[in-house]
Parts: C-alpha cells; structure tokens; sequence
C-alpha cells in the first residue's frame, strides 16, 4: 500500500493510493507501509478493531516510527491478531521539521484485515535424487490459513513427461524420455509458485538424475546344461554405487514375461529347456539397485538343453512333490524371500510342463494335475511375498483343460477346480485386487464353460 505526502509551507495533504481492497496485517511478522516524501517524516500507527465501540482507547497498538527515507515497518508481533478480523489503521505522518507534527500532520484511515504470511516451508522428493527408469514426485509444502491456493510449476530443463497437473502441490512424472532412461547424473531444477488471494511467492529447488550402479561383474557356470537337473549358479560381484545398500533381483526372460527367480546377489538356479529355434538358449535379466531404486540391467543368454521326454514328468512330479512338503510344513514359517523362490520354481516348472507330449489323446491328464499342483502351492505361499503369480493363466490353463478332457473325468475335475477357487478365495494370503479379480474370472469362466456344454452343465 502506498501512501503519498505532499508538502507545501502550512500543511500536509495525505493520497491513499491503493484503490479500494485491504492491507493485510500479519500476525507475528512484519508490514511495509511505504511513503513517499521529499524529506524525513513522523508516522504514528494506531491500529483497532473495526467492531470496537471506543476506537479512541487504541488497546490494540499505538507506535511512532522515524521514517528517514521511504518504508515505515509496522512489526505485529502481538498474538492479539486472530485471523480474518477487520481493523482500521489510522496512519498519522508529518514532516519531522514541524514542531507539533501531532496537530499539523495529516491522518489516513485504512481497511485491514489480519492474517498470515504465504510461506513455502519445503519443495520436497520421495527420495533426495530422481529415478532414471521409474516414476517421481516432486511435492511443495505451503504454510497458509488461505484454503483457496493457486500452483503452478516449471521445470528446466522442461523435457520432462507429465504424468500429474503442472497446477497442483504435487508433481509426478515419468523417469524416462521417449521410453530412455533420464541421464544420470543431469540436474532438473523445479520452481513452483503460489497465490492467495492477497499475494504470490515462488521458491526453486534442484534434483540429480541418480546415477545407476556400476563397475560390477557378472559371473555365470556353467554356460550350458540340462532343464531341472543342472544348478546354474551366478555371482554379481564389485558393484559400486553411493547410495547402499545394494539390491539385486534376477529374471528368466520368456517372450514379453519376466518372472523373478532371485533376490540375491549369489545364487543357484534350475531352468526349463530353450526353444529349438534359439539353440536351446534361454535369457536371464541381472537387476542390480542402488537403495533410491536407480538400476542397471544386464542380460545373459545360456544354454538349457531339453530332458528326454520319458523322464520330463517323472523330474516335473519329484520336485512339485518337494515344494509340496516345504509349503504344507507347519515346522517352517516361509519368508518373503523362501516364497518367492517357491513362485520362481512353479513358473520354471510349468515351462517345463508345457514341453509334455500329449499323444495321441485332446490333451494330457498328468498336465492337468500339475497345472493344478501349481496352484495349490501358489495359492499357499506366505503372506509376505511379493505376488509374482501367473494367477490368470494357470485358472484360463485349468478351464481350457477341462473341456478336453475324457468324460467320465469332468465331474471330478470340476469338483476340483471349484475347490481350488473357493480355498484360493478365502485365503487370507489373497490381499491385492489383481488377485481377487483373476479368481473371479476364472471362476466365472468356469461357469460359462458347464453352462454351454449339455453334458458338463
């Protein structure tokens, strides 16, 4: 708010300047009153509430300030001030070459209300660095009374994909470009600027792209052996990265699948046979991860050559009957890294199961049996692992299966299935949506099936 002074010999003349609106008065900060003069003035400042009936009392603040150039600072630091109240502000200002300023000086009365100052306490990231590959967010946290807050935000350099509105406290985008990684190591620099209804500020902060870990080695014996007999065993040794610890997650590579067979940085694997096409290879993808999630992906191809047909299921039902006992063990309380070494082994072995020749007969009814085993032992895995489950196939897989099979069969396998549904339902294990949804709709594709075959219904 400006208030203009001009002088001549006898009096003072006083122009409010500001067209209407208020002042806002802060509680516990400071007001700028700025004046304009051509030489040293007296202001006195007497604030009272618009409502008091005896405004001449000034219980609420009454202070003379020299003003040797062009800002008076009124400094409110009393709690008096609650928000959102009215007040007159009488502002007195004279020449300070008048000897009795008091009754030459010229007085303005101003409209105020109290408030609190904008201020942006923090622009703040999930972590201190940007994901190169996943997606961030940027979030700035606003001091303010004002409900009625406007945002807006600007980045440079200003490439990046939005995946949120540029108008809202929070920020989220992609962590690639054009389906790339962000570059490590580059600086993103985010501004956000926010308004009430009275003022606007605007405050910047600077984010790294994390740099993915890297100098490390890979080390992988043998390069060829034989599906769900030879242990394939790896080691990622000396990898470097600022930000430990190191995390490290290892996937077998089928088509556009990714199924995750290891958490650790040293292992041993069993895995199914390649295609012959591909000479019998089969990829695996090594992830290892800084702790901000920032990771480095390396693939290797090795050599799995295919059991003979006449011994694949008999190896397929020793090792289902193994997993078997570890899942139905009461002795032994899985850990989310025991259960998803247990989902990693059912998806090798039901690559491997796929292999079965099925003869002369529509289909195979020991394939049937151990897609169901793998249910089973899917459905009883711990709570705390991480759902890597092939849940709808394997439900669409034992659907498929049943309207092949002989007759005298179906009764019993629909028993079956509807058994492995109901138990699957009401495990308390099922928690996500993805879950429940695939139950259900094999479920009820179960049921659409018996309802269109006379014999099954």
């Amino acid at each position: 708010r400006f208030v203009s002074t001009i002088l001549d010999e006898h009096q003072l003349t006083v122009t409010e300047l500001s067209a209407g609106g208020e002042i806002l008065l802060y509680s516990r900060a400071q007001t700028r009153i700025f004046v304009e003069s051509c030489e040293p003035l007296n202001v006195q400042y007497k604030l009272w509430k618009e409502s008091d009936p005896k405004p001449e009392n000034y219980s609420l603040l009454s202070r003379t300030s020299s003003v040797p150039e062009d800002t008076a600072v009124l400094d409110l630091k009393e709690d008096s001030l609650g928000p959102e109240e009215r007040y007159k502000l009488d502002v007195l200002v004279s020449p300070k070459r008048l000897s009795n300023w008091e009754i030459l000086g010229q007085t303005i009365t101003l409209n105020a209300r109290s408030g609190y100052p904008l201020k942006i306490l923090e622009i703040g990231s999930e972590f201190p660095v940007l994901s190169p590959t996943t997606a961030n967010t940027v979030e700035v946290t606003v001091g303010s009374f004002d409900s009625e807050l406007s945002f807006l935000w600007k980045f440079t350099p200003n490439n990046l994909k939005l995946l949120s509105d540029n108008k809202s406290p929070r920020l989220v985008f992609e962590g690639t470009l054009s389906d790339q990684p962000l570059s490590s190591g580059e600086t993103y620099t985010f501004t956000i600027t926010v308004a009430d209804k009275y003022q606007s500020i605007s405050a910047s902060r600077s984010f790294d792209v994390n740099v993915t870990p890297k100098d490390g080695s890979i080390q992988v014996f043998p390069l060829t052996g034989s599906e769900l007999e030879t242990q394939f065993t790896f080691n990622l040794t000396a990898w470097n990265d600022e930000h430990t610890p190191l995390r490290y997650e290892t996937y077998l590579l089928v088509g556009s699948t990714r199924q995750l067979l290891s958490t650790r940085a040293w292992d041993k694997l069993e895995l199914p046979a390649g295609p012959i096409e591909d000479n019998y290879e089969v990829t695996l993808e090594f992830n290892i991860f800084d702790s901000y999630g920032a990771d480095t992906r390396i693939e290797r191809n090795i050599q799995v050559l295919p059991l003979p047909a006449d011994r694949l299921p008999g190896v397929i039902d020793s090792k289902l009957s193994t997993l078997q006992e570890t899942v139905n063990s009461s002795a032994r309380i899985l850990t989310e890294d025991d259960s998803q070494k247990i989902l990693g082994t059912i998806f090798v072995l039901d690559q491997a199961t796929s292999r079965i020749d099925d003869g002369s007969k529509a289909t195979n009814p020991q394939k049937l049996d151990f897609k169901t085993r793998f249910w089973n032992i899917t459905s009883k895995t711990a709570k705390g692992a991480t759902p890597q489950l092939k849940t709808q196939e394997m439900i669409f897989d034992v659907v498929q299966n049943l309207s092949l099979q002989p007759a005298y069969l179906i009764p019993s396998l629909i028993e079956k299935a509807f058994e492995i549904y109901s138990s699957t339902f009401a495990d308390p294990a099922i928690v996500e949506e993805s879950q429940v949804k695939s139950i259900i709709s094999g479920l009820g594709n179960l049921l659409n099936r018996i309802s269109e075959d006379p014999v099954l219904k």
